[in-house]
């Protein structure tokens, strides 16, 4: 296993099929998600934690998440999303993971 830390944003059916192709590829030691529709409650997702909102993106960057992914299924919700990370937090320029 790697030592990436893969943040994705989005826990439901989408996220979950995102997730087992994570998993498939191997390399991520820890796995985050991020859901806006968690905000009231902290849980988890397929075994791996969910913070409740986007406004977590900077703390889990700070938590070594260097790799991150909108896996919302509705498009133009997953584009927003990818926008918002974009600009709330400074990811390397090289993130394969960077990916609409």
């Amino acid at each position: 296993m790697g030592d990436l830390v893969l943040l994705l944003w989005g826990a439901g059916g989408h996220g979950k099929v995102v997730l087992e192709v994570a998993r498939a590829m191997g390399g991520f030691k820890t796995i985050f998600f991020i859901d806006d529709a968690c905000e009231k409650s902290a849980r988890e997702f397929c075994d791996w934690q969910v913070f409740g909102a986007s406004r977590y993106l900077q703390l889990l960057k700070g938590k070594g998440c260097s790799q991150y992914l909108v896996s919302i299924g509705k498009s133009e919700m997953r584009a927003a999303g990818f926008r918002e990370a974009s600009k709330t937090v400074s990811w390397p320029s090289d993130s394969p993971t960077r990916l609409r």
